[in-house]
């Protein structure tokens, strides 16, 4: 939005200054763009296994996720998360895994306002002690959390009473139902 007339040296260096910075960006982010695909191609070259419906699940998977997730990720990891994604229904999904005294639970959705809040709330309501959270949003907007949860003592004969519970109160909580209106859900439903 300059006069032609008005372009002087001083404003000719201001845009030459721009256009650099704009260069060096773009290049920047191609080199990052790059990098991520070399790890993701290492992911996928260190699953011996795979099918190939499996390595294209995988792979736009891992092309969805950010930075974050990639570092750190086995392969086996990312093949069931991609495949736990691909099989819940479009509004939300849960999944537990037992590790040792430990409970996964994995929760996607839709990403919204207070998705995370109303995770946290449905856990808490059961009276849970959180360990570790790792959140991720993918590209298209789904939600990926990762809550490790500690399994008490004694709690192993329970598992599945508890992991019913906990369901029902992350799912409630998701729909922003209140602990109450879980409950009596959860009684109609018997």
């Amino acid at each position: 939005a300059l006069n032609p007339k008005g372009l002087d040296d001083w404003h000719s260096s201001l845009l030459f200054q721009l256009y650099q910075n704009l260069l060096r960006l773009f290049d920047q982010e191609e080199q990052g763009e790059m990098e991520r695909g070399k790890v993701i191609a290492a992911l996928l070259k260190s699953a011996k296994n795979l099918e190939d419906s499996q390595r294209e699940l995988v792979h736009e998977h891992l092309n969805l996720m950010s930075e974050e997730y990639l570092y750190g990720l086995s392969i086996d990891d990312a093949v069931q998360h991609a495949e736990f994604l691909r099989s819940c229904p479009s509004n939300y999904g849960i999944r537990f895994r037992i590790k040792d005294r430990f409970v996964q639970c994995w929760v996607t959705g839709k990403d919204r306002p207070r998705f995370f809040a109303d995770l946290m709330g449905g856990l808490f309501s059961q009276n849970v002690g959180v360990l570790q959270v790792k959140g991720f949003t993918r590209k298209d907007r789904t939600v990926f959390d990762i809550v490790t949860i500690e399994l008490p003592l004694g709690a192993e004969p329970e598992y599945e009473r508890m992991e019913s519970d906990l369901s029902a109160s992350i799912l409630g909580a998701m729909e922003e139902k209140t602990p109450r209106e879980v409950l009596i859900d959860k009684l109609l439903s018997l």
